[in-house]
Order: structure tokens, then sequence, then C-alpha cells
């Protein structure tokens, strides 16, 4: 399952992809940051950011862009969206527990996508 959700990701869903407001991402969720991006000490490694966020705390879009997926059927994400953004980046929203859009839809930087 997980493996048809990859290679779908880019059907039925606009081509063109809004421009980006800013360089900078913005953080999606008030609340205190548990793990940054990056090499640990450890030696693993965090492919995002981890958020402590209080439940109900609406999740907002970090740039502009298209949701490519909007689902429940990647084991270990919970309600999870991933939205594809300019120049090949793609941000993903996992553990939602609630989700307000749906893919393909056009999202612009601020965006409500759903609550934690």
């Amino acid at each position: 399952m997980e493996a048809d959700v990859a290679a779908d990701l880019s059907a039925d869903i606009p081509s063109e992809v809004p421009a980006r407001a800013s360089s900078k991402f913005l953080q999606p969720v008030e609340g205190h940051i548990l793990s940054g991006y990056g090499s640990k000490p450890d030696g693993s490694h965090n492919d995002g950011i981890n958020i402590k966020a209080a439940q109900g705390a609406p999740v907002k879009a970090a740039e502009n862009g298209v949701v490519v997926y909007a689902g429940s059927e990647l084991k270990g994400s919970g309600n999870l969206i991933l939205i594809r953004h300019a120049d090949r980046f793609v941000t993903a929203y996992a553990h939602l527990d609630s989700m307000d859009v749906q893919r393909g839809d056009v999202i612009k930087r601020g965006d409500i996508l759903g609550t934690v």
C-alpha cells in the first residue's frame, strides 16, 4: 500500500505549483520544538522538525504549494498531509487530529490544514 501511495503522488493534481512566498518555511504550529532538522549526536537524522503542540491547535501550511496526499494509509504517520512546493520541496504534516484539505488543493502559506 505505501509504495502505491508514493508512486501516485503526482497523479490527478495540478502540475503548476505556486511560487514560494519566502525563502524560509513558516513554523506550521505553535509549540515547543522537540527535535530540529538534521543530524543528531547519536548518529540519527531527523528529516523534519518535531513540535509539541496543544491538542486542537491549528496546523498551518509552511509555504505555498499543492496537496499531493491527505490520508492515513502510511503506517506510523497517522493522519498525514504532504504538500509539494516550488523548488522540489515537500513538507509533511503528520499525526493530525483533523484534516481540512484534500489532494489537489492549492494551498497558500499560512492556510489552516487541520488540527493537532
